[in-house]
């Protein structure tokens, strides 16, 4: 006759197993929703210290350089400087009138 006993043993093992492995899943769901929502109940939020606000900038300013170097100097051809000092002389002319106006 089939081992009644032994197959239910075995059967209350698998769902022992499974609820176990459930519970673990269900765990990392919930963590993986607070770190979406906003972080877990009852942790402060993150906050840089004064040197890492210091550094942060430093850092951006630091790849901003290496950035700009590669590209190389910009340069402006002669007519075009000459169009930009005619036109500030212009400006300047303009303000003058209007200053003794």
């Amino acid at each position: 006759m089939v081992n009644l006993a032994g197959i239910k043993k075995q059967l209350q093992q698998e769902r022992d197993r499974v609820q176990q492995r459930l519970s673990g899943l269900n765990a990392a769901l919930e963590a993986f929703a607070n770190a979406y929502k906003g972080g877990s109940e009852g942790r402060a939020p993150r906050r840089l210290a004064t040197k890492g606000h210091k550094a942060r900038p430093a850092k951006a300013q630091d790849q901003a350089r290496v950035a700009g170097s590669k590209r190389g100097k910009r340069t402006v051809s002669t007519a075009t400087r000459r169009k930009i000092a005619l036109a500030q002389k212009a400006r300047w002319a303009k303000a003058k009138e209007q200053k003794k106006a």
